[in-house]
């Protein structure tokens, strides 16, 4: 069985960013901080109520954690991108003979 080298280079991608990723938003879900930082956004003018909620709660992480999660949500998404369109290709190729 031939294997190609563009579908391994993408699932290889792929999983290298899900673990960071999965990491980074495990720790981002469980930063305790510097006495649990929290700022509530509210909205002023009128919105969909039923849609969203009239105010959030957002807590400050660290800027490190977050650029490492847009790190490996950018390489996953590469390597899916790269993954999923060798399979198009071959999908297409052997539906036109």
């Amino acid at each position: 069985m031939k294997i190609r080298t563009s579908l391994m280079i993408g699932f290889a991608l792929f999983t290298i960013g899900i673990f960071p990723s999965y990491s980074v938003w495990n720790l981002i879900l469980s930063y305790q901080g510097e006495s649990r930082q929290m700022e509530y956004v509210s909205y002023i003018e009128p919105h969909n109520y039923i849609l969203f909620p009239a105010s959030y709660e957002v807590f400050r992480v660290p800027d490190y954690l977050l650029r490492y999660l847009v790190l490996g949500v950018f390489t996953s998404t590469v390597g899916l991108t790269i993954a999923v369109s060798h399979l198009l290709k071959r999908l297409v190729q052997s539906e036109n003979p």
